[in-house]
This record gives structure tokens, sequence and C-alpha cells, in this order.
């Protein structure tokens, strides 16, 4: 059935590349409401997957992936956008399918269950972890595009012992082709907790009501936060009250930070349906790591070495920038290297900025300065060095000093409807078009003025 399914289409897939333009192994695509449909006739025939639906205040979203034969093709993206159920945009990255090699597509065996999948995963686990303390997250096929060919390979997801997320690649004999990092979050019930409302440097300890608690610690219906060491939270009957030395206390406390930042959010632009979000804490322990990553919902803390980081979990920022690229996946799906990187991190940097009134990231767990980094600090694009988090600092930056100059609810307002228009393929090309279409749309033409001034000064324009 598989063989008759895959020569069938072939025959779809010749007839779409007779009629296909691009010699290019993507073609990209982008239209908005007011253009002609022909710009959107490549994603015709294209075969895709959703990935995540969104509903905003300011319009919905839809992400997809491209797939063939039940094959995800990495780095391909079609978004959509909506307002008043009418599509308003539409962008997308997709793959010339004559790129796969097809021939070893029927190798792979899709009925595989995950179990089965996990246990090939735990044989080759040796050859690429010197430690094999992990957490197995899925496994799937995707097709991977490499210098010649979209290769087919069985890709596991895992996040190992220090709370770094990897996938590892192999080929329909379950042998390692290669492996890369990925990514870098109603019950009445009320229980009185003692924490850092603001983190430790910016208010004192104080005794908070948390609500909407699930019976099993330590969750409510948009975050779950657990540890690996063994001082775990066993009971919601009693008050959240612990030494703050006590591992116990860390768990409390980033709990208590990502629901703010979610909260938060939901509040400031009417966002119905946030993904949830899975935290641990101490990561690696008893080992102390200066682990703190995002990916696909899940957020990896490490207690801080003592060299470089300490109280890693106590430190709003770090913990509330992580839930930040959760909010980033949703909306917009932006890489996590290279310049779409950047403008990630510009993001998560920024919403965090906003949320503690503070410009400056790493007060509490850095130990080598006062900070990590601000966004005070000004840096042009002709300054860019492919530096990530270097570069994020041209547009966090920018957006900080805006909001000195303009509005500052406008321009949170502006930053989340530019976000929105952003997608997998977006640079600093892509950011100053369509934060400049965000901003006809939301500022008045004096706010305008001022704005192009500090685009131009930044270098943006």
């Amino acid at each position: 059935m598989f063989k008759i399914f895959l020569s069938w289409s072939f025959i779809i897939l010749s007839v779409f590349l007779m009629s296909c333009q691009a010699q290019k192994k993507f073609q990209i695509v982008q239209w908005s409401e007011g253009q002609s449909l022909k710009q959107t006739e490549a994603l015709d025939h294209v075969q895709t997957k959703s990935v995540q639906n969104t509903k905003t205040e300011v319009g919905n979203f839809e992400r997809n992936v491209q797939t063939f034969l039940g094959f995800e093709i990495e780095n391909t993206f079609v978004k959509k956008s909506y307002k008043n159920m009418k599509l308003t945009e539409l962008s997308g990255q997709i793959l010339n399918l004559k790129y796969i090699d097809s021939k070893k597509l029927s190798d792979f065996d899709q009925k595989l269950t995950q179990d089965y999948l996990q246990v090939k995963f735990l044989q080759i686990l040796p050859t690429i972890e010197s430690k094999t303390k992990v957490k197995f997250l899925e496994a799937k096929p995707v097709l991977s595009v490499e210098k010649k060919n979209a290769i087919p390979y069985w890709r596991m997801d895992y996040i190992d012992q220090i709370g770094v997320p990897k996938a590892v690649y192999l080929d329909s004999k379950f042998i390692v082709a290669k492996t890369r990092r990925l990514g870098s979050q109603f019950d009445e019930n009320q229980t009185s907790a003692l924490l850092y409302p603001s983190g430790p440097k910016q208010s004192l300890l104080t005794d908070v009501l948390l609500s909407h608690l699930k019976p099993v610690p330590l969750a409510n219906d948009l975050i779950s936060v657990s540890s690996e060491s063994p001082a775990k939270i066993e009971s919601m009957t009693q008050a959240l009250d612990f030494a703050v030395d006590d591992y116990r206390f860390d768990q409390v406390q980033v709990f208590y930070y990502l629901n703010r930042s979610l909260s938060w959010f939901a509040t400031t632009f009417k966002i119905k349906n946030l993904q949830p979000l899975e935290a641990v804490v101490h990561i690696g322990y008893p080992e102390k790591t200066n682990s703190a990553f995002y990916y696909q919902g899940r957020i990896r803390v490490g207690a801080g070495d003592g060299i470089t980081y300490d109280h890693i979990p106590k430190d709003p920022s770090i913990v509330i920038h992580e839930s930040v690229h959760s909010v980033i996946e949703q909306v917009a799906g932006l890489p996590y290297e290279g310049a779409g990187g950047s403008l990630n991190e510009a993001f998560a940097d920024f919403f965090t900025a906003v949320q503690l009134q503070n410009q400056n990231l790493g007060e509490v767990s850095f130990l080598k300065g006062s900070y990590k980094r601000s966004l005070d600090t000004v840096v042009l694009l002709s300054q860019a060095n492919a530096g990530l988090y270097h570069d994020s600092l041209i547009v966090s930056g920018f957006l900080w000093q805006l909001q000195k100059e303009v509005d500052k609810n406008k321009v949170t307002q502006l930053a989340f409807l530019t976000l929105t228009k952003l997608n997998l393929v977006s640079d600093f090309k892509d950011f100053r078009e369509k934060f400049k279409l965000a901003a006809v749309q939301s500022l008045t033409e004096d706010e305008n003025k001022i704005t192009l001034k500090l685009l131009e000064k930044r270098e943006l324009l």
C-alpha cells in the first residue's frame, strides 16, 4: 500500500515540478490583504501539518510545517494571519520537492511506536552523551535539508543532564548521522507562599497568595514546576513557607515568576490560549549548572555554578526571559539562530524588561558584573557581528529607547504587533519593514516622526 501511494506521489511530484519556476531549494511566499492571490499559488499543492494556533486581540495566527508522505520538512513553515475570520496575511518557506531523496523514504517504517523508538534511542545514547541521565521527548520522521538533498531521518528530541534540549538524527538503520542543540511555558485552591515578588534585589521576602493551584504540587492549568533535587514539594495543604536556601523555595519562586509572566501576556495582549509551561529547576543535581533553556513548552533552570552565575531560580529576569520565548514561539515562530535568533532574543529581553520595569538582565544571578546585559546599551546595525546576544541589542535597545520617547504602553503594543508579523525567516530587514507597517497602524503622525528619527539613528531605517 505504501509503495502504491509513493508511486502516485511521484506523479503528483512530477506535475508540481514542471510548473515550478524556482530552482532554489526553498521558495518564499509573502502575501497580504489587497495583493493578488496569484502570489500564493506555490502553496496550492503543499502538504502541511498544524503546529500552533493562537488567538489574540490583534488577530488569530496559524503556524504550519510542510510535510511529505508523513515526514516533517525542517526549516519550512506556512503562517496565516486572520482578522475577524478573514485571511489578512500569509507567509511561508517551502521546499522544492525535487530536492527530496525519495528513494530512501520507504526504508522508514512509520508504524513504529514511540516506545520502540525510545529503546533505539537509549541504545545509541552512550555514543552521543557522556552522561546518560537524560529525558527522552519524542521521535519523528523528518526531512533535513542538507547540501544536495533533503535527507530522511528519525529525529529524536531529548533534554540532556544539564537541561540542554538536543536532537539526534538517525538513519533508517538507527545509525547516528548528526546531533544538534534545539531552541535556547480553574480550581479555586489558594495557598500562602513566602517569596520575592520582584527578586531579591528589588523586593523583600513577602507572603503572597497563590490561586487556582492544582492538588498535585506545584501546578495550575498553565504551569507546572518540579525539581531534580531530592527536596520536592510533597503537599499543598500547608503554606509554602521555606527557608531561602531550601531547594523547595526555588520551586515556589520559579512558579511565581512564570505565572506572573503568562498572566501579564494574557492581560496585556488578550491572548486566550497560552501554551502551558513545564519547568524543572536544579537541572543536573547534585551538580550546580548554569542551565537556563526553553524548548517546546519546557523550561530547564540550573542552580548556578557559583562562579559565573548563582541563584538562577531567584533571578526574575532569567526565568521570565525563558517564558517569553514560549509566547514568541506561539505568535511568530522565530528561529533560535542567525539574525532571526537575535530578533528572538531581542523580543524576549524587551518584554522581560517591560514586565520588570528594569533594563538590566541578570542582576540577581550574574557574578562577573552588575548585570549580564542592559537594554541601555546602544548597538547600531553596522556594528552587528553575528553574535546572537550582541546583535539582539540592536532591536531590544531600540525598543527600550523608543518607550522613553513615545508612550510606553503604545510601544509595548507596537512591539507585540510587530512580533506577530514576523516568522521563521525574518531578519533585521524584515523587522524594519514589519515594524514600520505596525507603527503606521499604532502611532500618531507625530509619534511616527519620532520613531523614524530613532530608526535612522540606530541605522535601522
